[in-house]
């Protein structure tokens, strides 16, 4: 959050540019000693998600973007780096946390294609090489689509395989409403003026209404999907160490 409110400050004219790079420097060297220091004595079972961290945030702009890789990169911190590092930090292991993450990981992947598809245009005109620029408006949204397919089908994976418990299924929940619906945007292209779209989408959360989300229709309609899915995962993780602990309470 100082990291947002800084740059907020500084495109406000809030503060000189020196004095917004000199915050800035010190917070990010305050957080990666801080991370530093932790990683090894406290969490050495994640201590490889600081530096890939650290990496991708310096990569993503410079190297990332211009490449069409930055969607590939928002898959990998946001999958095996965060959700992974915080299940091994939890945990206290690392093994099979990429697999682990892969539910998380398309959510995000998702997220970012529908970023990139409402922008598709601006990126092209700019010449920022977006998967989105590459692959074209089509192939997008149906590679946007089979993302958050994918997070169903790998979290049904996962526990067939024993590698996440059975509360995991409970994410599932978002399958005949957040999905359905974000689906239905993801075909429509432009749910606000799509010739028989639906005004609103009902959730097992909360509803969607696409003409709200304007001009980002894609994002939000994906993004909808993925936190609710992110949501319903986690409640189901918590019931299951709930009912582990309770059994072993009373064996």
């Amino acid at each position: 959050m100082p990291h947002v409110f800084d740059f907020y400050v500084a495109q406000e004219g809030l503060v000189s540019t020196r004095s917004f790079v000199t915050t800035l420097g010190a917070i990010s060297a305050a957080a990666v000693a801080g991370s530093a220091l932790l990683a090894g004595p406290l969490a050495p079972a994640c201590a490889w998600a600081f530096p890939v961290g650290l990496a991708a945030t310096l990569l993503y702009t410079p190297l990332a973007k211009p490449f069409g890789l930055g969607e590939l990169l928002v898959l990998l911190v946001w999958g095996p780096a965060m959700f992974g590092g915080g299940w091994s930090a939890a945990t206290g292991t690392s093994a099979y946390q990429v697999a682990r993450s892969v539910p998380v990981a398309l959510g995000a992947f998702g997220m970012i294609m529908g970023k990139h598809i409402d922008k598709l245009v601006e990126c092209r005109d700019e010449g920022v090489n977006t998967l989105p620029v590459l692959l074209g408006d089509k192939r997008s949204r149906a590679l946007a689509a089979a993302a958050l397919i994918g997070q169903h089908v790998s979290v049904i994976a996962l526990v067939a395989a024993r590698k996440m418990p059975p509360g995991a299924l409970l994410a599932l929940a978002a399958a005949p409403f957040e999905l359905r619906g974000a689906l239905d945007v993801l075909r429509n292209g432009r749910p606000a003026t799509a010739a028989g779209a639906k005004p609103s989408y009902r959730g097992s959360m909360l509803p969607f209404v696409p003409a709200r989300s304007w001009p980002l229709w894609h994002v939000a309609a994906a993004g909808w999907h993925a936190v609710t899915f992110g949501y319903w995962l986690m409640a189901g993780l918590g019931v299951s160490w709930v009912a582990r602990a309770f059994c072993l309470t009373f064996q």
